[in-house]
């Protein structure tokens, strides 16, 4: 599909989700076009930043807006770091809530 603009094809879509590293810039620098068209994502609402990143996305938009983005013009961030992050803390709060429910079988097997 040949796409002359991503204004003409905005309005098909809810969302963007746009990778920073090596789409918005090359680490250091943006790349030409890149705060252009994140700006006109932004008039629409329609952008938010992913990055597989290991790091939490605290520092995401922070690094962006050092390359001269607008942190306003994203609707927030999530890095594989955050996801990595969240998977830990619910698989430690099952197991958590794992070893409880043996203490009580164990506790209540003992009483008897």
């Amino acid at each position: 599909m040949d796409v002359p603009s991503l204004a003409s094809v905005a309005d098909a879509y809810d969302i963007f989700l746009l990778d920073q590293f090596g789409v918005l810039h090359d680490g250091k620098n943006p790349y030409p076009g890149a705060i252009d068209a994140a700006r006109s994502l932004a008039s629409m609402g329609k952008s938010y930043i992913i990055s597989n990143s290991s790091r939490e996305s605290s520092g995401t938009i922070e690094k962006l807006t050092a390359m001269g983005f607008n942190a306003a013009w994203f609707a927030g961030a999530k890095t594989s770091g955050d996801c990595a992050k969240a998977f830990i803390l619910a698989a430690a709060a099952d197991a958590a809530s794992t070893v409880r429910r043996y203490r009580r079988v164990t506790l209540h097997y003992r009483v008897r």
